[in-house]
């Protein structure tokens, strides 16, 4: 969050982290995120507040999983609307190994290696960010990460306001 720009260190960060060993994650946020996206737009309606929510595509297609959710909101998200989805096809590890080389991924393949230490991902950070400020996107960029930079990165842009 810090990388986004983010420096009003008393604004409050919650986790909705899937507990352990109770099956798939993607579950979890499956379940909670109507709920989680209710939430949201009564607080925002009061306060400035971001929705970010994580989830694994999987074996299924990337825009089948963002239909999937939205099909589950009373109003589907609008355009201006803080609420990003960030999809990786397999795994975050897919994008964290093409921003940090550049060189081009298998979506579909589901064993890049987690990092050892999580400060290891902040230069991919500092390229995702790059890419989403400039605009300009390489023919290699994975098709899922490319969907975050057009689409979701957008509602992030007055995080800081």
């Amino acid at each position: 969050m810090r990388r986004l720009g983010l420096r009003d260190v008393n604004r409050e960060v919650f986790f909705d982290l899937p507990p352990p060993g109770k099956g798939a994650a993607s579950s979890h946020v499956d379940s909670r995120f109507a709920e989680r996206v209710r939430s949201h737009r009564a607080r925002d309606s009061h306060t400035r507040s971001w929705l970010l929510v994580m989830r694994d595509a999987d074996a299924d297609p990337v825009q089948a999983v963002l239909e999937r959710l939205e099909s589950g909101l009373p109003k589907r998200r609008g355009k201006a609307e803080r609420i990003a989805l960030f999809i990786p096809k397999w795994r975050i590890e897919t994008w964290i190994e093409y921003l940090r080389t550049g060189q081009e991924v298998d979506e579909v393949r589901s064993d890049y290696p987690k990092l050892d230490h999580e400060s290891d991902c902040h230069p991919g950070v500092d390229r995702f960010l790059e890419m989403a400020q400039d605009g300009g996107r390489p023919d290699n960029c994975p098709p899922s990460l490319r969907r975050v930079i057009e689409e979701e990165y957008p509602r992030l842009a007055d995080l800081n306001s």
